[in-house]
């Protein structure tokens, strides 16, 4: 099923044809009555980067990361967590996923496989051991070595001890190891310069949002085109049975239970939000009827543009056949309508700390569309854990490699 074409015309999935913003003038009339939707006016969160922003976002990645020093302790015993290098071989050869450098063990802890940790008793600050072991017969991170004997190459590094680290009290050696950044500030300055434009795309989709409850609120919806909620319910309905068993190979039934919802609760939730929608159009389409707001043809090629490009279709005719041309132009005759809402409207921005209160007309503009956090640079040579260099995700204490449970 393709994404949403328009976030805000679009309820649980794609819908069908779009009445509410090309629908008869005359007609219109009796279904809408207009408030004072020119003065329009929400209140949203600051788009302002602020330190405490930095310092959540900082803190948050720490918590994957704790901070080690080494000790004066030179024998490994029980309870004692070391810092490794290893190797895992297979027939001789390194195996994908069994090998870290710097990785932090705690003796006892059970995390790799059997005899790792034993094996690693008596050993002293810089050994290099060679480790015979067997992985478990059942092993789902990765079946092709269950049961299969390896040779782990072991070095001791140091025995080391946990140390407090702050955001107050990082250090260059900290942020270097563990998220890539050659200085404290250079990753602060990354960071604030990521967070700062998710934060940016977020609030202008936060405030595209208020706008709409806004329009909703100062509007009145007197009815509902007779049968449309009918029809884009069914339609729904068969778009959704389609969708779960293309993907799925399930009945709509089968999905809705895997999902933990009742059919009763999917009528209910695709009634009300077709009724949404569809109240949304035609508050729109009666705008765009006040206001002499038209389609205009460059504007409508953008926009088509646009939608082909970022939804994953060959052309424009495979938009049209996917939702029909006469929904795309009144999406965008829609879309256009709330863009000229979103520049009229005065947006006040809440205070934060550090920053002063404004009100500030809101500026037009495509809907934001965050979609991922701020990514940190990946460390080259990170330990053995997540998929992705730099991530948190599978890098906590409970590491990936293939030397684990």
């Amino acid at each position: 099923m393709k994404k949403k074409v328009i976030l805000f015309l679009m309820g649980l999935a794609a819908l069908g044809l779009l009445a509410g913003c090309g629908e008869d003038k005359e007609e219109n009339k009796e279904h809408v009555t207009l408030g004072d939707y020119k003065s329009l006016s929400v209140e949203v969160d600051s788009p302002e980067m602020t330190e405490d922003d930095l310092r959540g976002y900082v803190e948050g990645l720490m918590a994957y990361f704790p901070a080690y020093e080494a000790t004066d302790k030179t024998v490994v015993e029980e309870g004692d967590t070391v810092d490794i290098d290893f190797e895992g071989l297979r027939d001789g050869v390194a195996f994908e996923g069994g090998t870290a450098q710097g990785q932090k063990l705690t003796i006892g802890s059970h995390r790799f496989i059997d005899g790792f940790e034993d094996g690693l008793i008596g050993a002293n600050v810089g050994d290099e051991l060679e480790l015979n072991l067997t992985f478990p017969e059942s092993y789902d991170p990765n079946p092709d070595l269950a049961g299969q004997p390896v040779v782990f190459k072991v070095k001791v590094n140091a025995i080391v001890s946990p140390v407090e680290m702050s955001y107050d009290t990082l250090t260059d050696e900290y942020v270097s190891a563990n998220f890539g950044y050659d200085t404290v500030q250079n990753m602060k300055d990354a960071l604030t310069e990521q967070i700062g434009e998710q934060k940016r795309s977020s609030a202008e989709s936060v405030k595209r949002g208020a706008i709409i409850e806004r329009i909703r609120e100062l509007n009145t919806v007197n009815s509902l085109p007779e049968g449309l909620l009918d029809e884009r319910v069914a339609k729904y309905k068969k778009q959704m049975e389609d969708m779960s068993q293309a993907q799925y190979n399930m009945t709509l039934a089968e999905y809705l239970k895997a999902n933990g919802q009742t059919e009763e609760e999917f009528n209910t939730n695709a009634v009300n939000s077709m009724k949404e929608n569809i109240e949304l159009e035609l508050i729109l389409a009666k705008i765009a009827e006040a206001e002499g707001i038209e389609i205009d043809e460059e504007g409508y090629q953008a926009f088509v543009d646009q939608m082909v490009a970022n939804y994953g279709f060959a052309d424009a005719q495979g938009l049209y056949d996917e939702y029909g041309e006469d929904f795309i132009r009144n999406a965008y005759l829609c879309n256009k309508t709330l863009d000229y809402l979103v520049e009229h409207a005065v947006v006040h921005y809440k205070q934060t700390e550090g920053s002063a209160p404004g009100n500030v007309p809101a500026e037009g503009g495509t809907e934001g569309s965050p979609e991922n956090e701020p990514a940190q640079e990946g460390a080259e040579g990170e330990p053995a854990g997540g998929d992705t260099e730099g991530s948190p995700e599978g890098a906590s204490s409970e590491e990936d490699s293939e030397g684990q449970q």
